[in-house]
């Protein structure tokens, strides 16, 4: 067990919440650094039903935007690691191209793309995250990345409660996010109209077959309408996002907690009731396989199993051996039935984890 502060840009630290110190799960199952979801060379079946990814990808095939105050904690961290992140961004600043005092966006012909594409997800390399570190198959911006990047996990230590849990964290931190983009660029005099308007939420709810000359073609924006945009820092971006930084950086919980507003408690009561069904998942008494689990064989003794949890690998003989739970019977009848016929005793953790995976599903559904 850790805490949230743990998997987050070190900015935060100082002003979010101290509800969120509490212990969560540890997610070990996602291996970043050995990509336990990456297609084994000799398989075939990357376009499949299968939720494999690809090497050249891994699961890094989203166009983040990027807050300002991120942008430019980067532009400010003189750390060799950051070396080619850097350069990166900077190259986006250069192009113009979704470039806001709001921080720096996806170009929206890929953000449709994203959403109207199938079975795309760590497999499609044309959507492969521009910071993506083709050499050493990381993010060259980890320090400084998005929240949606530093909340996601291809697997999850408590199933389908654990990734609720992780949602819900991640609707905080898109919201919180939100609010701090627009609190810099409305300290630095720019309209509300203007605040709003450009705000990460706002991009990301708009109509997305609405997309303009200059998105379709990829051109940067007009030079008029890219310096009315910047008004005074039009030239000077780097200089903003890096006083965007600073500003967020001298933050403290009671300066947040009136910035977040009473949107903010409601976000924390319901993370911290996600994380107790995460932690205290409640077993119903009686379960059954469920029916509309994938199930690809994997040599003579092994299976491939996909469920809404996941994808899972089991022996032959474990796999078969829950068919005792028939939905007709309790956990302890089948469990006694386990023992008579198998020899096998079925450990509390384990039917949870089968439960949380939705291996195994409540009688009746």
């Amino acid at each position: 067990m850790g805490n949230l502060f743990g998997q987050l840009p070190d900015i935060y630290n100082k002003f979010l919440p101290s509800e969120l110190l509490q212990d969560i799960p540890d997610e070990s199952m996602a291996t970043c650094g050995n990509c336990i979801m990456v297609l084994p060379e000799d398989d075939q079946r990357l376009g499949s039903d299968f939720a494999y990814f690809s090497k050249e990808t891994k699961c890094c095939t989203f166009y983040p935007a990027l807050p300002n105050y991120l942008v430019g904690g980067l532009l400010c961290d003189d750390d060799p690691r950051n070396k080619e992140g850097i350069e990166k961004v900077k190259q986006v600043i250069s192009g113009r191209k979704g470039v806001t005092p709001h921080g720096i966006f996806p170009p929206r012909k890929y953000w449709m793309l994203y959403l109207k594409g199938k079975n795309i997800f760590g497999k499609a390399g044309t959507m492969r995250c521009p910071y993506y570190d083709a050499k050493s198959g990381g993010c060259s911006i980890w320090k400084y990345r998005a929240v949606i990047c530093s909340t996601y996990f291809c697997k999850h230590a408590c199933g389908i409660e654990g990734r609720m849990f992780w949602e819900s964290i991640q609707d905080y931190l898109r919201f919180v996010e939100d609010i701090l983009t627009n609190y810099v660029v409305m300290e630095s005099g720019w309209p509300s109209e203007t605040v709003m308007e450009g705000s990460i939420v706002k991009y990301f709810t708009r109509k997305t077959e609405e997309l303009t000359l200059e998105e379709i073609e990829d051109i940067p924006l007009p030079a008029k309408k890219y310096s009315a945009l910047w008004d005074n820092w039009r030239g000077k971006e780097e200089d903003f996002y890096k006083r965007a930084f600073e500003m967020i950086g001298r933050l403290d919980r009671e300066k947040f907690k009136e910035i977040a507003g009473y949107a903010n408690d409601i976000h924390i009561k319901l993370i911290s009731r996600r994380l107790n069904d995460a932690k205290n998942t409640p077993i119903p008494d009686i379960l059954r396989k469920n029916p509309k689990l994938k199930i690809y064989p994997e040599g003579e003794k092994k299976v491939k199993i996909i469920s809404p949890g996941g994808m899972f690998e089991l022996s032959k003989e474990i796999f078969n051996q829950l068919d005792i739970f028939n939905g007709k019977i309790n956990n302890g009848e089948a469990d006694k039935l386990l023992q008579e016929k198998y020899k096998v005793k079925l450990s509390k953790e384990l039917l949870t984890s089968l439960y949380q995976n939705r291996i195994l599903i409540k009688a009746g559904q």
